[in-house]
């Protein structure tokens, strides 16, 4: 399967109201981060190779992205991250990881 690329670097400014010590994909869902669940779907269909496109608070969505490529839930899962330098929009951020993603192909 060819990797499953997740937007992921967005401010989150519509939850910033609720959430405003994380970033959106961090946000606390039923005691874990919303993006959590997301991944726990997407493996359960058969997706194991994640290219994670990120810009607001970068460091905290990776930091949280080593740690599961550590539970053993997630074994045999490849966890990559692109930081993008610019808050890009989304046709622009996908546009933009296009050229890199290609490259490992």
């Amino acid at each position: 399967m060819k990797p499953f690329l997740v937007l992921a670097g967005g401010f989150g400014t519509r939850l910033r109201s609720l959430v405003s010590d994380v970033p959106k994909p961090l946000a606390p869902v039923a005691g874990k981060p919303f993006i959590v669940h997301l991944i726990r779907h997407w493996v359960a269909q058969g997706v194991n190779d994640f290219i994670f496109l990120l810009h607001y608070e970068a460091e905290k969505i990776e930091g949280m992205l080593d740690e599961l490529s550590c539970h053993g839930d997630f074994s045999g899962v490849k966890f990559r991250v692109v930081i993008e330098v610019f808050n890009f929009s989304c046709r622009e951020s996908t546009k933009h990881s296009a050229i890199w993603f290609f490259e490992i192909f």
